[in-house]
């Protein structure tokens, strides 16, 4: 799910969004991701991966932003490999209170004028009717990469761009940075590579995929391994 996070009327720019069935939390986000581009071009767009082991549980959401937690409305039914909203159009979660008081509902917004990206890397989502997820750990030279940007690539087209990872505080990769990657394709069937960036150095990862349309491949618990 990719979501803007409104509370009090105000969208919210740093802080950590959970989702939950019942009591069990189901997925994790700890910051958001700023589109240069459309009309949420700054604001916070929470890409976060949700858990189950079938379709239909109610997935409810709570934020903390440090030192408050709250609700969210609405709920989702889980939907198996679903994706819901986009960086250029979000699902809204909200507390339901305005800055004048009153419930708040936004429109979507117009297609990107521009394509987004880190550097000479860039995707524009718009251009792709399909998308896939991929939770990944990046080892170059036998070392576990803690920060830097995760770019995938059909050819010499780039399909998908992941700055910074996320650390789980559970599992056997508590505190691996886990690169969680949204890759972009208009049909299944494509070979996805992928290239690492730290600062200038650019290094090419030896893995491979297979574009699935709505596929999901690794977790926070399993993470699918690139080393260069």
């Amino acid at each position: 799910m990719s979501t803007l996070v409104t509370i009090g009327g105000v969208d919210q720019a740093t802080g950590t969004l959970a989702a939950f069935v019942g009591a069990q939390v189901r997925g994790m986000k700890g910051e958001g991701a700023s589109p240069p581009f459309g009309a949420y071009a700054s604001k916070s767009i929470y890409q976060i991966t949700i858990y189950a082991n079938a379709g239909g549980e109610t997935i409810c959401f709570q934020f903390n932003d440090g030192s408050t937690t709250t609700a969210l409305s609405p709920t989702f039914p889980f939907v198996v490999n679903g994706n819901e909203g986009s960086v250029t159009a979000p699902t809204q979660l909200t507390d339901g209170v305005a800055s004048g008081g009153s419930v708040s509902v936004a429109s979507s917004p117009p297609p990107p004028a521009a394509s987004a990206g880190t550097g000479e890397w860039t995707v524009n989502p718009a251009q792709f009717s399909d998308t896939m997820t991929l939770s990944a750990l990046v080892t170059i030279g036998g070392t576990d990469q803690a920060s830097g940007t995760l770019g995938a690539f059909a050819g010499n087209d780039c399909r998908g761009l992941r700055e910074g990872g996320t650390s789980p505080p559970f599992g056997p990769y508590a505190s691996k940075s886990i690169y969680q990657i949204t890759l972009y394709a208009s049909a299944g069937g494509e070979t996805i590579a992928f290239q690492f960036k730290v600062g200038t150095t650019i290094t090419a990862l030896s893995e491979t995929l297979a574009f699935v349309v709505n596929g999901n491949q690794g977790s926070v618990m399993t993470p699918f391994l690139l080393t260069g």
